[in-house]
């Protein structure tokens, strides 16, 4: 048997330095794998952070304004007299305070000037045993804040509430400073108690503006339950019909020009002013209404109100036609409890002649004046007028076997089931204000839909109650009175001025929530000079 032969074998050597080269790679390849993980970790312990601090800022405001809505409706509650408006409120003297007030009486109507109530809501409590903050609280104030009252003696309110919520976690900023600059959390001090807290929290303060509702129908010139639209050269303002320091014989004067010329929409959808001027607010429910610029009061919303339907009327007529009647005249002869009643079967035209509506009273044979008249015309069809319908305000009687003029003033209500068309230069109220003429555009049935068109070269005096109606305002004439519709249209140069003697004489009620007049959040830092 032959030997093994030595070259098939092979001695392989060790070498140290080889293992020692593996070692230290091993180890770097440790270390940078440790270094990724550890920062891995440090960046979602920083965005885990982050995030809870973010939620539980989120949660503040939601704390926040949960605590607005229940100051809305403790106040519309008291504005409509509802019984426990201001239960669990309570009522101090004095400023604001900076941190949740204590004590103090119960508070049992709205705060006056130099007091304020206010509410600690039971605290908003989320699902147990889930991940970061589960409870939310907050505390509200209502105060007057030295507001006006508006046209209608209703007192303005400024609503403030704070919300806070617990922000899990560590006390320290997270990855992203600015984040932390503009949520200004308190980790470890309280901006505006000024002291060190045990945890940290999320705390946000809104302040509201309460706009109060309105009393009547009149309170606003222009009351829609869906679009405003103006273009052209066109503008809304308001005028006071009663008082010569507002107005010139009763007349809107562009020198006496008044800023109440309120526009109010329950629903702003497609709404757009075309920056156009309105003299006064403008509130509304719904969509951002388009290019506000000209409107000079406050924009307030939301708006709620309702739009009280319109109907025909429920009397026996005491004269009935067949449209418009043959003789181009109807003689008022009622009183204010008890009007002449008229209907017209079919359309009203004017388009035979001149139509003339007078006052039938004889006069008072002890003064010689002759009594208002009230005449209530119901027209079953449409309503027109291509010739000129006069409204007369004076009558001719003998005195002493002569002729003589004398003021004779006829009030005249309408009942329209069809479209209207009318304006100025083509029905001529020589009353000479709003107060002496109503339409009330009903539609095919109570509350029904139609149109109404109101131009001509003159000023059209009246007010229109029609609010299933689409309404256009054209040509170069105005519209001297107020407005309920459903839409509005306003084109060419014809203006709308709100008589604001109305809202004195109306007597048709509307219920309106308090709506934002402005809202905005109160970011200031105390601690560090940084007020608003």
């Amino acid at each position: 048997m032959r030997a093994p032969d030595s070259k098939l074998f092979m001695k392989i050597n060790s070498d140290p330095n080889e293992r020692g080269s593996v070692l230290v790679t091993a180890l770097i390849t440790i270390t940078i794998l440790t270094l990724i993980c550890a920062t891995s970790l440090y960046v979602a312990s920083q965005n885990t952070n982050a995030g809870m601090q973010t939620a539980s800022w989120q949660q503040a405001l939601s704390g926040a304004e949960s605590a607005v809505d229940q100051a809305f409706n403790a106040l519309n509650m008291s504005a409509s007299g509802t019984a426990g408006a201001w239960t669990n409120w309570k009522v101090k003297s004095g400023s604001l305070p900076a941190t949740q007030p204590a004590g103090g009486p119960n508070a049992s109507v709205a705060p006056t000037s130099g007091n304020y109530n206010y509410l600690v809501p039971s605290n908003i409590t989320f699902q147990q045993g889930v991940e970061g903050n589960n409870s939310v609280s907050s505390w509200v104030t209502i105060d007057t804040a030295g507001l006006p009252l508006d046209n209608n003696g209703n007192q303005c309110y400024r609503v403030r509430a704070t919300g806070s919520a617990g922000a899990p976690g560590p006390k320290r900023v997270s990855n992203q400073r600015l984040d932390n600059d503009l949520r200004k959390l308190s980790l470890i001090f309280d901006r505006k108690a000024g002291v060190t807290i045990s945890s940290p929290v999320a705390s946000r303060t809104i302040e509201v503006i309460a706009a109060p509702p309105a009393k009547n129908l009149f309170a606003y010139g222009i009351l829609l339950r869906n679009s405003v639209n103006m273009q052209g050269n066109t503008f809304i303002d308001s005028f006071n019909s009663g008082d010569s320091t507002k107005s010139t014989n009763g007349q809107w004067d562009l020198t006496k020009r008044q800023s109440h010329g309120n526009v109010a929409t329950i629903n702003s959808t497609g709404s757009n002013l075309n920056n156009e001027p309105i003299y006064g607010n403008l509130a509304y429910s719904g969509p951002t209404v388009k290019e506000t610029g000209g409107v000079t009061g406050e924009i307030y919303t939301p708006f709620s109100a309702s739009s009280p339907a319109t109907s025909d009327p429920s009397w026996t007529p005491d004269y009935t036609y067949s449209g418009a009647p043959a003789t181009h005249s109807l003689t008022a002869t009622g009183t204010s409890n008890a009007a002449t009643k008229v209907k017209i079967n079919g359309d009203f035209a004017t388009n035979g002649g001149a139509f003339t509506i007078s006052n039938g009273n004889p006069p008072d044979p002890i003064t010689g004046k002759i009594p208002d008249a009230y005449i209530e015309i119901w027209v079953t069809g449409q309503f027109s007028t291509t010739n000129t319908l006069t409204q007369a305000s004076t009558a001719t009687v003998i005195v002493n076997g002569n002729p003589t003029t004398k003021p004779a003033a006829t009030h005249v209500t309408w009942y329209v089931d069809g479209n209207i068309s009318t304006g100025g230069g083509s029905y001529t109220n020589q009353g000479g204000t709003a107060l002496y003429t109503t339409f009330n555009g009903v539609g095919a049935s109570p509350g029904g839909t139609g149109t109404a068109t109101i131009s001509g070269n003159s000023t059209f005096i009246a007010v229109v109650n029609a609010p299933g109606y689409d309404i256009t305002v054209s040509g170069t004439g105005d519209l001297s009175g107020s407005l309920a519709a459903n839409s509005l249209s306003m084109t060419g140069s014809g203006n709308i001025h709100y008589d604001e003697a109305l809202a004195t004489n109306g007597n048709i009620p509307l219920i309106g929530n308090y709506a934002f007049a402005s809202w905005f959040e109160d970011n200031s830092d105390p601690t560090r000079g940084l007020t608003f």
